[in-house]
């Protein structure tokens, strides 16, 4: 299982959530979608290493002084992988992203959550923000597992938009 998330933007409250979350759902990675904004306080980087198989690009708002503050390695703009043979790009929403058809691409920036599956059928994926949402959905994430992605509130935990992926 796959954790998204993006625009922490430096919170530590939000980060402890989303580390508490990877840890009771037993994912195996956690993919930040930009706009991390990391402190050099040694509490943020503790929460940090406490994310499994973390995969980060940067945002917008990432400055270079904050991750070299932090000791951590400034990260590309855009990063590609893949989950169960599933094709994904990871971006903050930088335009023009090469990506692959019929896969996943996920970007942050907006901190509205939004999940859409296009004509060509690739999936567009924003988790929102779990520190400053947006939108009338509050505090948000998402997760991918075998079955399909869905995004969830950060208090309940309930997925509010989903899309399963087809059966084989």
């Amino acid at each position: 299982m796959l954790l998204i998330t993006a625009d922490i933007h430096g919170s530590t409250e939000a980060l402890k959530e989303i580390v508490d979350i990877a840890a009771s759902r037993k994912v195996e990675q956690v993919l930040i979608a930009g706009d991390l904004c990391p402190r050099e306080e040694p509490v943020f980087a503790s929460l940090l290493s406490r994310l499994p198989g973390l995969v980060l690009v940067r945002g917008n708002s990432d400055a270079s002084y904050q991750f070299a503050q932090a000791r951590i390695h400034l990260p590309p703009l855009v990063r590609t992988l893949s989950y169960q043979g599933l094709p994904i790009t990871l971006t903050h929403g930088h335009v023009d992203v090469p990506y692959t058809v019929g896969g996943i691409v996920i970007s942050g920036h907006t901190h509205i959550p939004h999940l859409k599956k296009d004509a060509d059928g690739t999936l567009w994926l924003n988790p929102g923000s779990p520190s400053r949402p947006r939108s009338s959905s509050g505090a948000t994430y998402a997760l991918i597992d075998t079955e399909g992605v869905g995004i969830h509130r950060l208090k309940t935990h309930s997925p509010f938009l989903y899309h399963r992926f087809k059966s084989s």
